[in-house]
């Protein structure tokens, strides 16, 4: 009776892993639909420039290696707020200048990212 249990367990667990692998695979397409134009070296072309670059393409939260035009925006509101964001000024490319002037905005220290909900607070207070 004991085995008959732990063994129902077990499968129950698998079935579990299962699901949530397929759910995490199935959550991953949705959020990145590829189009029948994008391939896998379209993908793996643009892999190659982003580590060559440094840089990484822009999506929230914001972090220390990302680009774009939303880290130019950010940068922007951050001068206009007094801060300086390094010597290239808006250059859309979120490095160490930016992420201090970050940190001393949010008076946090320990800051690595910015959400949606603080870009647009910050973008928008300055306008």
């Amino acid at each position: 009776m004991k085995n008959k249990k732990v063994i129902t367990a077990i499968i129950v667990l698998i079935l579990l892993g299962i699901g949530g692998v397929t759910f995490l695979v199935i959550r991953r397409q949705r959020q990145n639909p590829q189009t029948k134009k994008d391939s896998i070296g379209t993908q793996a072309s643009q892999a190659v420039k982003e580590a060559v670059s440094g840089y990484v393409k822009e999506s929230f939260p914001l972090r220390k290696g990302m680009r774009g035009e939303n880290v130019k925006k950010l940068q922007t509101a951050l001068m206009m707020a007094g801060l300086d964001v390094g010597p290239s000024g808006a250059d859309g490319k979120l490095g160490e200048n930016t992420l201090w002037a970050i940190r001393i905005f949010f008076n946090s220290p320990m800051k690595f990212e910015v959400s949606e909900t603080e870009f647009y607070l910050l973008t928008n207070s300055w306008k």
